[in-house]
């Protein structure tokens, strides 16, 4: 009788830290690009994103962080939108000018830009009571359609080299 038997290879932790990390790396890379596509046809300020791999301890994350002044409010104004009906006053002229119509250029849960703006006549005002803007749900969204790659190219990461390489041996003749 033959018993074979599977010897993994050892295991060599640096290596396979580096290669999670890379893996890491190209996800962040791919969510930073789906914030830069929703923010692609913006005029005026855009938010600037900073995704970096950080271990903290055991625990390795993958924060997303949003600056450059006003872009990166406009940025949370729709991602997490805003209160309705709420006033707004000429404060620094004597009345608010602005075109009557607007169109998004951002859908609730859709990752991306498209066309949109202010159309229509100028109209002024005194006061106006802002509709709200209705949370676009991005960092959701995001989120959402990214973990299951993300999860499946960690998981390919630490297992390759393991899996890759198994050495067989013969016991017994």
């Amino acid at each position: 009788m033959v018993v074979k038997g599977i010897k993994p290879r050892r295991i060599i932790a640096a290596k396979t830290k580096f290669r999670i990390l890379k893996a890491m790396d190209r996800q962040a890379d791919l969510v930073e690009n789906a914030y830069k596509r929703i923010t692609k046809t913006w005029s005026g300020d855009k938010p600037i994103f900073s995704i970096k791999t950080v271990i903290k301890g055991d625990d390795v994350i993958v924060p997303i962080v949003a600056t450059g002044g006003f872009g990166a409010q406009k940025l949370v104004w729709l991602d997490d939108g805003t209160r309705k009906n709420y006033p707004i006053e000429a404060k620094k002229a004597s009345s608010l000018a602005f075109q009557s119509g607007y169109k998004a250029k951002t859908k609730i849960r859709k990752i991306g830009s498209g066309s949109g703006g202010s159309f229509g006549p100028t109209v002024f005002r005194k006061k106006v009571i802002h509709p709200g803007i209705k949370a676009r749900e991005f960092s959701l969204t995001i989120a959402n359609k990214r973990e299951p790659p993300y999860v499946k190219a960690i998981s390919r990461a630490a297992t390759t080299g393991i899996v890759k390489r198994v050495k067989k041996t013969t016991n017994g003749s």
